[in-house]
């Protein structure tokens, strides 16, 4: 009978090559995105801002106009997307600070953008950073 002696070099060595191969399949699967869905992204943000100073009562029509037309100069830091090019991205934005940006609401946003061949793309609404950093693992099963 054959018996295998593992060598404790052996046992050091394989974990530490499995998670070098993990860490760079995550990392490079940073996906750029083309300006039409980055204009996706950026008016789902001002539909955002703008339905929250809507709805505020503290205002008048005239600072409410103010307020709506400083949305329109909304500024991407940085824009990164992983998952499937051409079905579903998750998009992870970073937004420069603006006076018209409503309370409580984080520079760092994710949403969720949809492909169909007839419409582009689509977003389907915020969600989590979870769902962003998970989603290279969501295609292993879909």
């Amino acid at each position: 009978m054959n018996t295998y002696a593992i060598k404790r070099w052996a046992v050091a060595v394989t974990p530490g090559i499995f998670l070098a191969g993990v860490t760079t399949w995550f990392c490079s699967s940073v996906i750029s995105l083309n300006p039409i869905s980055e204009s996706v992204v950026k008016n789902s943000i001002a539909a955002e801002y703008q339905r929250y100073h809507l709805s505020r009562t503290d205002l008048s029509p005239g600072q409410k106009a103010n307020v709506l037309s400083a949305i329109q100069n909304i500024r991407i830091r940085s824009l990164t997307a992983r998952g499937e090019p051409q079905r579903q991205l998750i998009v992870r934005v970073e937004v420069e600070p603006i006076t018209a940006q409503p309370p409580g609401l984080s520079n760092i946003l994710y949403y969720r953008l949809k492909y169909s061949s007839l419409t582009g793309w689509a977003s389907e609404g915020r969600t989590t950073a979870e769902n962003y950093y998970l989603s290279d693992f969501n295609r292993l099963y879909n």
